[in-house]
């Protein structure tokens, strides 16, 4: 696998600056070549090959010189990532400090209702002095994936879902927005951003995932998620693809409790595993493990089961952090869950209950022999490889990222889906009615008529939201496509988000100056027209 990456990186280095650079399976097709130049978005130029390159030797030996001087409590620490609560980062500064810990996630409940980015600067920055007397920088997390998963919305740029990812044919423009993005949280002090899903969705029936998955295809999933790593790891932020092995076909939300795959380890890795083989090839830093249950072991979530981290190891053939998912959610009941994963084979257990239980359990459990010290050690060297690569790749890439008002129009302009209507509007709008279950919504696709030459009050009735509103003649879908699908309207489209970019795409199309490029990349009810080819 080393060998592999080094050789996409000498690939990439040769197609010198100039050169743009794609997902892995992008080609140099002229009809592909003939669809980007007649493509309606101002999209931005890619930006070339990434400025860093992943995780490295170099890294990892660093590593090892720094574990190989760590107590017993200094490498339990290092397999824990806390969480706060209450908005004084001190609190999770002087806990970090005290037991050693890899660092904190950031959450909604850590920021004022008003945060802004000064405000997530100063929160990083204060989390980071519990960490300032050592040799590896503090960790700071975040789960800003975008859509229905933003942490720190009001701070950030209004980023979409990544299903809008899986309905854009150039996977150059989702490597641009979420370099845009990743620049944005590394910016703001971040050094993990705890996306791109990697679940493949089974749709309406999927509560989890939903729209935050690219797609029901394993392949069109795989190419979005290597679009976004790259992107990502160009801004020099950690990405993390996720939820290993797959929660995309499940119906029970692991929030609340623990979901069981009727898939096997096996048949998952003929379908599920392949978006997370693609992020391994293109040297994402972390994968999150999951809490799915397997059958045959319907109580054990897979970041605690051995059987899952092997299987991400051997199958999959990822090098790096392996990370479990937030260990205070409902699917987890175990008291010792941290020790219980680091025994597995993970490499990070992510916001324990309890974080002093955690860190005595794993001090313990070394002291004893109970958990090898060479499981411990290994786990400690990746976790620490990857705050060493992060502390340089964040330099490096500064000043690298597009504009990211120019990466969101074109994300938005490139994702328009057409459900059912016309690629291209036959008669534009003049006029308009909007309505909707969405208000901020409705506000936003209203101004957007008027700055597109649409009068708003009158005509057409346009529905903007989660579902159509009777009677409407245009339908404006913002989140899953199968909400909208069975509207008996002249034209249904898909935006999968309700920012003010989306909904600026949504009114040029329907005024005429806009044509649908995108494909829906979910099954839907009905045929949708094949936009873009």
């Amino acid at each position: 696998m080393r060998r592999l990456i080094t050789a996409g990186i000498c690939a990439l280095l040769l197609t010198g600056c100039g050169g743009s650079q794609g997902t892995p399976t992008h080609t140099s097709d002229p009809a592909q070549k003939a669809e980007k130049s007649e493509t309606a978005s101002s999209a931005p130029q890619p930006q070339g090959p990434a400025p860093v390159e992943g995780i490295s030797k170099e890294d990892t030996a660093e590593a090892k010189k720094i574990v190989e001087q760590m107590s017993d409590e200094e490498l339990a620490g290092s397999v824990l990532m806390m969480t706060y609560h209450g908005t004084d980062p001190k609190v999770a500064a002087d806990t970090i400090k005290r037991l050693h810990l890899s660092g904190s996630i950031v959450m909604t409940y850590n920021l004022g209702e008003n945060a802004t980015l000064k405000d997530l600067k100063a929160t990083t920055s204060a989390i980071k002095e519990g960490g300032k007397d050592r040799d590896w920088p503090v960790l700071t997390s975040v789960d800003q994936e975008g859509g229905p998963v933003a942490r720190v919305r009001s701070a950030t740029m209004p980023f979409p879902p990544l299903m809008a990812g899986g309905a854009v044919r150039n996977k150059d423009t989702v490597t641009n927005a979420t370099h845009a993005q990743g620049a944005e949280l590394r910016d703001a002090g971040f050094s993990i951003d705890f996306a791109p899903v990697a679940d493949v969705t089974v749709g309406a029936k999927d509560p989890a995932i939903n729209v935050r998955s690219a797609g029901d295809k394993p392949g069109s999933v795989s190419d979005t998620v290597a679009a976004a790593v790259n992107g990502y790891s160009k801004a020099g932020i950690g990405s993390a693809a996720k939820h290993f092995p797959g929660h995309g076909s499940l119906t029970v939300d692991s929030h609340e409790s623990l979901p069981v795959s009727k898939k096997s380890l096996k048949a998952l890795s003929k379908t599920e595993f392949e978006p997370f083989r693609k992020a391994a090839e293109v040297g994402a830093p972390l994968v999150m493990v999951g809490h799915i249950a397997l059958p045959g072991n319907e109580k054990l979530p897979a970041d605690l089961n051995p059987e899952v981290y092997e299987a991400l190891r051997k199958d999959v053939g990822f090098e790096h952090v392996a990370v479990t998912d937030a260990l205070n959610m409902g699917a987890i009941t175990q008291k010792d869950a941290a020790l219980t994963a680091i025994k597995a084979g993970a490499d990070l257990a992510l916001m324990p209950n309890d974080i002093e239980h955690a860190h005595a359990s794993i001090v313990k459990a070394v002291k004893s022999g109970d958990l090898p010290r060479k499981r411990l050690t290994e786990a400690a060297t990746r976790v620490v490889s990857l705050s060493l690569w992060h502390k340089r790749s964040a330099e490096t890439a500064k000043g690298s990222a597009p504009k990211p008002e120019d990466a969101l129009r074109a994300y938005a302009e490139e994702s328009l889906s057409v459900v059912s209507g016309e690629c291209k509007v036959a008669k534009p709008l003049k006029q308009a009615r909007v309505v909707g279950d969405d208000q901020v919504a409705v506000k936003r696709l209203t101004e957007a008529f008027k700055n597109n030459g649409v009068s708003v009050g009158n005509g057409p009735t346009v529905s903007v939201g989660q579902k159509a509103a009777s009677g409407a003649e245009y339908v404006v879908g913002i989140g899953g496509p199968w909400n909208v699908d069975r509207a008996k309207a002249h034209t249904v489209i898909a935006t999968y988000s309700g920012n003010e970019y989306a909904m600026d795409a949504a009114a040029k199309y329907m005024a005429g100056a806009l044509e649908a490029k995108a494909q829906v990349p979910v099954k839907v009810r009905g045929k949708s027209p094949q936009c873009g080819k």
